[in-house]
C-alpha cells in the first residue's frame, strides 16, 4: 500500500500525540520506527534546498532576519523561497510504500487501521482532510 509522504508524516505526528496503553503503545512505537529514515531523509531534503540558496556572509554562514516581533528566517530571495517551496511540495506529494507483507508488517498495519477505525479524536479542517486519507490508505488492510 502506498500513501503520500506528506500524509505519513502528518500520521506519525497524530499518532505519537495519541494516548495510548501497553501493547498498543509499543506497536505505535514500532510503527514510527519504520518510518524514522522518511522521517530523517524528509528533513534532510528541506535543509539541502534550503542551504543551496540561503544567502551567506563573508564567512560561509547563513545570514539569519529577524523581523519586528524577533521571529527569525534565513534570508533567501522571494524567487527562491518560491522554488524551494515548489520542490519540496512535489518531494511530499510523493507515494511511499507502508509495508503490509510479512507478519510484523501485517500486524502494525492492522494495529494502524483499527486505530484509525475506533478513534474517538474529533478531527477539524485540514486534520480531518488528513484522517479521511490515512483512512482510505489502511481502509484494505483492514478486510
Amino acid at each position: 500500500m502506498t500513501i503520500k509522504r506528506h500524509l505519513l508524516l502528518s500520521l506519525l505526528r497524530w499518532i505519537n500525540n495519541q494516548p495510548l496503553k501497553g501493547v498498543n503503545s509499543r506497536k505505535r512505537t514500532n510503527f514510527i520506527n519504520n518510518f524514522r529514515e522518511q522521517i530523517l531523509n524528509t528533513e534532510s531534503y528541506r535543509t539541502r534546498l534550503v542551504s543551496e540558496v540561503v544567502k551567506k556572509d563573508d564567512k560561509g554562514n547563513p545570514i539569519v532576519l529577524t523581523d519586528e516581533l524577533g521571529r527569525k528566517s534565513y534570508d533567501i530571495s522571494e524567487e527562491d523561497q518560491r522554488n524551494v517551496a515548489s520542490k519540496l511540495e512535489v518531494y511530499l506529494n510523493e507515494e511511499v510504500e507502508i509495508k503490509t507483507t510479512g507478519k510484523e508488517n501485517k500486524v502494525l498495519a492492522e494495529f494502524m487501521a483499527n486505530l484509525l477505525e475506533e478513534t474517538t479524536y474529533e478531527f477539524k479542517g485540514k486534520e480531518a482532510d488528513d484522517y479521511d486519507e490515512w483512512y482510505k490508505a489502511f481502509e484494505e488492510v483492514a478486510k
